[in-house]
């Protein structure tokens, strides 16, 4: 069952957080409902009423000021069993008596509805809004119900579950509704004599406070992250496939890898190819030598820069190219080149290391 914070006690001894402020101590007198850690929506735990079961909250003297705050309700609720035409069925009633300051939510069985339902202190006045037909026996409906002191306007909203947008019905109510003093609290029944609650809550989620649309569909996404698209039961995804976005699986997305003149380390983290290494795709792959008449004086290399003429590289990996040899030369830039593409001058001549042009060797003394 889902609260402000999952109930982890047991529901003689332990509390459920309706606003963060209060909790409310579950009495071990009187009739309670079947507790089940499963059978809820995405297999999450449920409270079971019938006609013989209600659940009896005890949270002492507790003062809602909706008129000044403002009043939020999330409920995630199975309505099961026909209802006693002209009485009520209450899911929850926070209230200090029969007629006396009531908050409650209800099934209204004339109109095979929901009722979200303010009495003012005596009953003097009663405010109501009700979606006739939203009642679909068997079927996780959420439930949002909400007052706004400045308007006076209280809403309710009923959908599927994981939704908040499906149907919803507004009531301009005629009086304001200051201090609700709440000493008792009941889920499953009223304070009246109406027939208790037959049905099933999977979440309960009460505060006094006028939560924003934002808020509301935050909390209800938290409350049902993970469902699938049916939100009946929790599933994995088929072999190959993961979740993804709108409750759908899919195939994983393939990742970028490391970017290009990069490449995962031990921990698999990106690191920069060093100097003489080179990576030219974005992938996962390691750093690949620079080939022979290459070479790469900087970190982070896609590519390896081919030896300029007049020097050459014979050995793969490394930084910088060398000068051809005295009395050689070497017009063209490299590519893969072996010692030989330094080419001898021609006989009786020579030239000075790193010569690039043949014109530049010179005759030898001697020799014209």
């Amino acid at each position: 069952m889902y609260t402000e914070n999952s109930f982890t006690g047991n529901w003689d001894t332990g509390t459920i957080p309706l606003d963060g402020g209060m909790n409310v101590w579950v009495r071990s007198s009187g009739n309670k409902p079947a507790v089940s850690l499963t059978g809820g929506p995405g297999g999450r735990g449920m409270l079971t009423f019938d006609r013989a079961q209600a659940q009896f909250l005890d949270g002492g003297a507790r003062t809602f000021n909706i008129q000044s705050n403002g009043f939020t309700v999330v409920a995630v609720v199975m309505f099961t069993g026909t209802a006693v035409d002209g009485n009520y069925e209450s899911v929850f009633d926070f209230t200090s008596g029969a007629n006396n300051n009531n908050i409650c939510l209800i099934r209204d069985a004339v109109s095979n509805g929901i009722m979200f339902s303010l009495v003012n202190q005596g009953g003097g006045n009663q405010c109501n809004a009700i979606i006739a037909n939203a009642i679909v026996v068997n079927t996780w409906l959420t439930i949002v119900a909400t007052y706004e002191g400045s308007t006076r306007i209280s809403k309710l909203t009923v959908g599927s579950v994981g939704s908040v947008t499906t149907t919803s019905q507004s009531s301009q109510c005629t009086q304001d509704y200051v201090n609700r003093d709440v000493s008792f609290t009941y889920m499953g029944k009223s304070s009246y004599g109406n027939p208790f609650f037959q049905g099933n809550i999977a979440g309960l989620y009460a505060v006094d406070a006028l939560l924003s649309t934002a808020q509301i569909s935050a909390l209800n996404a938290s409350m049902f992250a993970g469902l699938d698209p049916q939100h009946d039961v929790c599933r994995a995804c088929p072999a190959g496939e993961v979740p993804g976005s709108g409750g759908a699986c899919g195939p994983p997305a393939v990742p970028a890898g490391c970017p290009a003149g990069s490449a995962p380390d031990s921990a698999q983290a990106c690191v920069a190819c060093p100097t003489g290494q080179y990576k030219s795709a974005a992938d996962f792959s390691a750093c690949a030598l620079c080939p022979a008449g290459t070479a790469s004086n900087s970190p982070a290399a896609a590519a390896c820069a081919a030896c300029p003429a007049g020097k050459i590289q014979t050995q793969e990996g490394q930084s910088a190219c060398v000068d051809c040899p005295a009395d050689h030369f070497r017009e063209t830039e490299s590519s893969a080149s072996l010692e030989t593409d330094c080419t001898p001058c021609p006989d009786f001549s020579s030239s000075d290391p790193g010569t690039a042009l043949e014109t530049e060797c010179l005759c030898n003394a001697g020799y014209l």
